[in-house]
């Protein structure tokens, strides 16, 4: 025999630890309940995280869907109108865009044909139906520009924001070419 086969040691390792079940299976469940209730928080924090992030992607897609109108709204058309005719200094001619085309304009020209000034604005009524109360447009002329005979002038916007275009004659009767683009 060997000198470890005479002496058995005393070695508490060498001692089987009984483990009671019940206990043990309390602490894995309690532990498996913890680490449950730490993903149940990471699920709610991940879902509230991607509600919040469809809320923004919604407001965003419907701000997209607005712009995208608003733009093919705006869009050049490339297409114009052409009027021509006899302004006189008595009474305005009113170029209303809701009769014709049927929709606002982004801008006109209007050339002076005749042999006399004429005055030009636009957007001086709300409705193109009513008559301006303007006595003298020579007073006013931040709102009309004055044409001399031969000349033109061009007026655009970068959106269709012009209702209507009104036109004097100053001084006789001149006749005109006017343009309306959108």
């Amino acid at each position: 025999m060997t000198k470890h086969q005479d002496k058995p040691q005393n070695n508490s390792q060498d001692i089987p630890t009984i483990i009671d079940a019940d206990k043990f299976m309390a602490m894995t469940l309690d532990d498996i309940s913890l680490k449950l209730d730490k993903l149940a928080n990471l699920f709610i924090k991940n879902q509230q995280t991607l509600s919040s992030l469809l809320d923004y992607t919604i407001k965003n897609e419907k701000r997209l869907s607005v712009i995208e109108e608003e733009m093919l709204a705006e869009a050049d058309s490339g297409e114009f109108l052409r009027r021509t005719g006899t302004v006189t200094t008595t009474n305005f001619v009113i170029i209303d865009t809701n009769a014709s085309p049927g929709h606002m304009v982004k801008g006109y020209t209007v050339i002076n044909d005749g042999p006399n000034n004429i005055y030009v604005g636009h957007n001086m009524a709300i409705s193109s139906e009513l008559d301006v109360d303007i006595i003298d447009v020579t007073s006013d002329t931040s709102r009309f520009a004055l044409i001399l005979p031969g000349e033109d002038f061009k007026f655009v916007f970068n959106r269709r924001k012009i209702r209507n275009v009104h036109i004097l004659a100053n001084g006789g009767d001149s006749t005109f070419r006017a343009w309306l683009t959108w």
